[in-house]
């Protein structure tokens, strides 16, 4: 006959349970192996068929018990495919790691993260590998098929909730050191004013205008053509850049020159277009790199650490940065382009193909329509490193200490030397 109660069962101490759960049939516990799992088989009762849960803490898994006369090997026991998951506020569950009462194997949902700046709310799941301890890799229920790398204790400027340190798109194979998917850049509008007029007199360093197209005189002379004594940036008058509030940056012989900018400006995400014509690209850089890519086909781009402000501003594949480098622009259709480390306000012009600049280069401005150009080991800051050549020619670049000197052949077949 069955023992009635007249009341709940109460420990004396108020902050103890009455029983341990692996003293209840049924109960769930946690074991360190399957061999402790199996060694369950010398106190069946207290286990039931379906009941029974143990957390196998070397296999990561749960196990319930499925038959009785089996518990001491694995046909006793199936794997719990069902994942139990907790809905909690990001403070709620820095609270529980922080006190030691997560429940090891559960998933909690921090259902109010949002990254630095942005407005979406992107529940993450986590993993609890101990009971102060979360899983750094998780999962978003937005982009499923996104591997998430998190730190719930980043508390950079502007991250309430821990902060995305890495991105992985496992169906496109985007792996990029940041949450991509949510960050965006504050971008200056470029604003130059003064207009080119053909006869007048330019010194190095002028910043003109010719519709929407900027020029930076890199050579003096009396009368003015748009041809060797100008080099085209990579980007039109209106267009908005990086980190440029006082003017962007642009080196001439190893002079700064800042091209103008307005007031106005934009907020950027990191692909203005994400497109399956968006595959194969790696940043590994742990800062926030300003690194925009205006366009809608850009693939196999690897961009190593210490990265900052770069803009791709049209279609880029197969280009490799070495680390360090800052203030890079590509203009459109580059391919093939492999910078080595150290490289600083650099501007990369259109339709340039197989393009390979040394290590410690500083201030290289490369022009437009650039073939199989190739520099290497130069000097820090010689500033001489800059290629202005308007029409198609065949080029070797070779580094003679601190000056580059370009070789080409014109429409006429005649072989000159151009020391920049």
């Amino acid at each position: 006959m069955a023992i009635k109660r007249g009341d709940i069962y109460e420990h004396n101490n108020p902050v103890l349970p009455i029983v341990d759960s692996k003293m209840v049939c049924g109960g769930g516990r946690s074991v360190a192996s399957l061999s402790a799992l199996y060694a369950l088989n010398d106190r069946p009762e207290q286990l039931a068929i379906n009941v029974t849960r143990v957390w196998v803490v070397d296999q990561s898994k749960f196990y319930i018990l499925i038959d009785l006369a089996h518990i001491g090997d694995i046909t006793g026991w199936k794997v719990d495919t069902v994942e139990l998951t907790t809905s909690l506020t990001y403070a709620q569950v820095k609270t529980l790691r922080d006190t030691s009462k997560l429940a090891v194997g559960q998933k909690y949902i921090i259902n109010n993260y949002k990254t630095s700046g942005s407005a979406v709310v992107e529940p993450i799941v986590l993993e609890a590998l101990a009971v102060n301890k979360l899983a750094t890799e998780c999962k978003s229920t937005l982009y499923p098929q996104d591997i998430i790398h998190y730190d719930i204790d980043d508390a950079s400027i502007g991250y309430n909730f821990g902060k995305i340190f890495r991105r992985i798109d496992t169906i496109q194979n985007n792996d990029i050191c940041t949450d991509w998917r949510h960050l965006t850049y504050t971008r200056w509008k470029i604003a130059v004013t003064a207009v080119w007029t053909i006869g007048n007199d330019y010194t190095v360093g002028a910043i003109v205008k010719d519709a929407t197209d900027i020029y930076i005189c890199v050579k003096t002379h009396t009368v003015s053509t748009l041809g060797s004594n100008w080099h085209k940036l990579p980007f039109i008058n209106g267009a908005f850049v990086g980190l440029a509030y006082d003017g962007y940056p642009v080196y001439v012989d190893g002079t700064l020159y800042k091209v103008p900018v307005s007031t106005e400006t934009e907020i950027a995400p990191m692909f203005r277009t994400y497109s399956a014509t968006v595959y194969n690209n790696t940043i590994k850089s742990q800062v926030l790199p300003n690194i925009v890519f205006i366009g809608s086909s850009f693939h196999d781009i690897f961009i190593d650490s210490g990265n900052t402000d770069l803009t791709f501003n049209g279609n880029s594949d197969y280009i490799k940065l070495g680390i360090n480098n800052t203030k890079l622009i590509f203009g459109g259709t580059n391919t093939s382009i492999n910078i080595g480390i150290a490289n600083t306000n650099s501007i990369i012009g259109n339709n340039n193909q197989n393009i390979m600049l040394g290590s410690s280069c500083d201030k290289v401005l490369i022009g437009n329509d650039i073939t199989n150009f190739e520099i290497k080991n130069n000097v820090i800051g010689s500033g001489k490193i800059f290629a202005n050549i308007a029409t198609d020619y065949s080029k070797v670049v070779k580094n003679q200490g601190n000056v580059v000197i370009l070789s080409y052949t014109d429409e006429y077949g005649d072989i000159n030397i151009l020391d920049l």
